[in-house]
């Protein structure tokens, strides 16, 4: 059968379709020739956690926009808890730190006293000798405006 187009059009159709299953295989091909990622090294591994007898946590500032506060709270040779406060916008420091006893209270059982110290502060000690020291850690600080310390007790 003649083609009006000749043999010049189904040489370009059949370049096109080489070229794009060439453009599709490029990648996959280099992709294989990665090397995989190193090992972590020891400077980003975490840090070690500090278990303390008391900790203190210390609150200041106004939040500018809404946010949210985690803290993970682990005591020696057990699983950690998570706890979560989640706060709006111009909330005071005094708010925050009678909302995060309450979290922190029933995170931690009656094992460990928490106290809310002013309006800024937080003591967490464990009720007796016999009870592990506790982690205090910050998981997560999404408060513009607003400081959160963890320090020995």
């Amino acid at each position: 059968m003649y083609s009006r187009f000749g043999d010049g059009l189904q040489k370009w159709i059949m370049a096109g379709l080489v070229a794009a299953a060439l453009c599709v295989a490029m990648p996959a091909l280099a992709q294989e020739e990665q090397e995989p990622p190193a090992e972590p090294t020891v400077d980003e591994k975490a840090p070690p956690k500090v278990y303390r007898e008391k900790t203190e946590i210390s609150i200041e500032g106004k939040t500018e926009a809404n946010g949210v506060l985690e803290l993970m709270v682990e005591p020696r040779g057990e699983e950690p808890a998570l706890v979560k406060v989640n706060v709006l916008a111009k909330t005071k420091a005094s708010k925050i730190v009678k909302e995060l006893v309450t979290q922190l209270e029933f995170a931690l059982g009656d094992r460990y006293k928490v106290k809310k110290w002013g309006d800024e502060r937080i003591y967490v000690s464990a009720k007796s000798g016999k009870i592990p020291p506790l982690a205090v850690d910050i998981g997560a600080q999404q408060l513009p405006g607003v400081a959160v310390r963890i320090s020995k007790g």
